[in-house]
């Protein structure tokens, strides 16, 4: 017991960083398990047909949300480094092109989802007492965040890559109590049932992009703030992003596709 106690004593510094970069992490993860749990449950009071038709137009769309985790996965490697060695302009260059890659690939698969949104609806699967129109309308309404959600993506992990998640932590935190009062007004309030829940999310997406725009653009107190002058295509440094991106996005599309 001694020992033990001699252990945290020797340590508790350590300790203490540990868990001053972890808890905010849980709490992060937390906060985004919710915002699905909570809108799947608010959803649930419109009926089974509701609930599938949700269901089958989000799957599609959560199959395809890592290629956005992927870039910004290769920025993170990219960003941390730079962050370690305190070399701003490398980790700008590279937060800097996180955006030009996601932001068009955003674009680029909410053009996709629309022209093809029937046989997505339909390769993901037809369940007997889903609303084909239903799960139709809410794929549609919620791929218009899909460059917001790039946007959000990019940053949350940049923040991430240098340690800061008490940042990440308090944007989705802020995301998760917008989603619940927009769900109670347009699906319990105005009465727009599959329509009013997709646009909550559309609308909490655009929140969370306009809340990285801020702390990137507007806020000056940050490692990786910008001006938006510095917003430069570099092709070298998204290449380096995306060699290490491509592979994670090929391993998490594997994964979603097996869950299929």
């Amino acid at each position: 017991m001694e020992i033990k106690n001699n252990y945290f004593l020797a340590n508790r510094k350590l300790i203490k960083n540990i868990f001053q970069i972890t808890l905010p992490a849980v709490f992060d993860l937390l906060a985004q398990t919710l915002i699905m749990a909570f809108d799947m449950k608010m959803v649930s009071s419109l009926g089974a047909s509701a609930i599938s038709s949700v269901g089958v137009g989000t799957a599609g769309m959560f199959a395809l949300i890592p290629a956005l985790i992927a870039v910004a996965t290769g920025t993170t490697a990219l960003l941390s480094r730079a962050y370690g060695a305190d070399d701003k302009i490398e980790g700008k260059k590279a937060f800097i092109q996180s955006f030009f890659i996601a932001v068009p690939l955003g674009i680029f698969l909410t053009v996709i989802f629309l022209i093809f949104s029937e046989q997505i609806i339909n390769l993901v699967g037809n369940a007997k007492d889903m609303n084909l129109d239903d799960a139709i309308l809410y794929q549609n309404m919620t791929v218009i965040g899909f460059p917001f959600l790039g946007i959000s993506i990019a940053t949350f992990y940049a923040f991430r890559a240098m340690g800061e998640n008490k940042i990440p932590m308090i944007g989705n935190t802020l995301a998760l109590v917008l989603k619940l009062i927009l769900n109670f007004l347009l699906i319990y309030l105005f009465k727009w049932g599959i329509f009013g829940a997709a646009l909550s999310t559309t609308l909490t997406r655009l929140f969370s992009a306009l809340f990285s725009i801020y702390l990137v653009f507007y806020s000056k107190k940050n490692w990786i703030s910008l001006e938006f002058k510095n917003l430069k295509f570099d092709y070298f440094t998204s290449k380096r992003i995306l060699k290490v991106g491509i592979p994670a996005a090929a391993e998490q599309l594997g994964l979603r596709l097996t869950m299929f």
